[in-house]
């Protein structure tokens, strides 16, 4: 984060610390699938269900 003491960090700094930190996030978890990387339309929204259970 960029705060008003700092220097602003190019893009590919910017973009070197976001690697490093999803590293270390996934270097925890022993099996780990992304599904989507991007958001879904509103169509695809539309075909959405979950099943909750009832307390």
């Amino acid at each position: 984060m960029n705060t008003d003491n700092q220097t602003p960090q190019s893009t590919e700094t910017q973009i070197e610390v976001m690697i490093r930190a999803i590293n270390a996030l996934t270097a925890k978890v022993g099996n780990l699938t992304v599904e989507r990387a991007t958001e879904p339309t509103a169509e695809e929204n539309q075909h959405i269900t979950a099943n909750v259970p009832i307390t």
